[in-house]
């Protein structure tokens, strides 16, 4: 029986405009500039910011290496986002599009995992992640939730998907 994609399409097109509408009031809470809504990301852009200026592990240059970000990948990755020229807003905003592809990939594996479980249930399943508010608040808030949460779920479906 053949699943049609048109469900997954347009749970895609209400988490892009969830998103949109998001990054939205986001820059307008900023008077224009993205503001920055969770204290874990001043967090994470210093200690990326840092590990692109070749200071890994420091939060300020000068100071001792330290574990302070919680997570060691993440900031790595918003290193890569700076490294590539995303520096002061641009850094904000590339982060927040990092992010809103994350919430995208988590509403398409949701569809893809409850298609391969139970394929009358995967249209359900992206509107309801969609729709989540704590998912939408996970991940928009700019933490490393939204991109681990991309990941459990991308090894999960590759898991499922995989023919042994």
């Amino acid at each position: 029986m053949h699943t049609s994609k048109k469900p997954l399409a347009l749970a895609l097109c209400l988490a892009l405009l969830i998103v949109s509408s998001f990054y939205l009031i986001l820059t307008t809470a900023g008077d224009g500039d993205p503001a920055i809504v969770e204290a874990d990301q001043v967090l994470y852009l210093q200690y990326a910011r840092n590990i692109a200026l070749g200071h890994p592990y420091v939060f300020s240059p000068g100071d001792t290496p330290s574990t302070g970000s919680t997570t060691h990948l993440y900031p790595f990755i918003l290193a890569a986002i700076y490294k590539l020229g995303a520096t002061g807003n641009s850094f904000i905003t590339a982060t927040y599009a990092l992010n809103g592809l994350c919430y995208l990939g988590i509403v398409a594996l949701a569809w893809l995992i409850a298609k391969k479980m139970s394929r009358h249930i995967a249209s359900l399943a992206a509107f309801m992640v969609a729709l989540s508010g704590h998912t939408v608040s996970a991940v928009l808030h700019q933490t490393d939730i939204g991109f681990f949460t991309f990941l459990a779920l991308a090894l999960f479906a590759s898991i499922l998907h995989s023919r042994f």
